[in-house]
């Protein structure tokens, strides 16, 4: 189930799960929304993804712009050169969009 994140007496708007990966190991991720709702599908999909890639060996499909909006979500906030980032990815998107 998601849970909101408190960390030094402030609490998170966003929602946050924790699960096993396909690897065994355990993560711990932003959903990056504050509805709860969204939060519970989004981490039922991700349940399901990774189910999948153990029980039948698939690997999930996603294209270029899921996974660049994946890295740039979770680089938005800690590298300097994001804005660097961005034009990069915009300049990717010609070649393999």
């Amino acid at each position: 189930m998601p849970y909101k994140r408190t960390s030094k007496g402030s609490r998170s708007k966003f929602w946050w799960t924790s699960f096993t990966n396909a690897d065994g190991k355990r993560v711990r991720k932003s959903l990056g929304t504050t509805n709860r709702k969204e939060a519970e599908a989004l981490k039922a999909k991700w349940q399901l993804e990774t189910y999948q890639s153990v029980a039948f060996d698939e690997q999930p499909d996603r294209d270029f712009d899921e996974l660049m909006l994946d890295y740039l979500i979770a680089v938005e906030d800690t590298k300097r050169s994001y804005e660097r980032d961005v034009r990069c990815v915009k300049q990717l998107r010609k070649v393999f969009g």
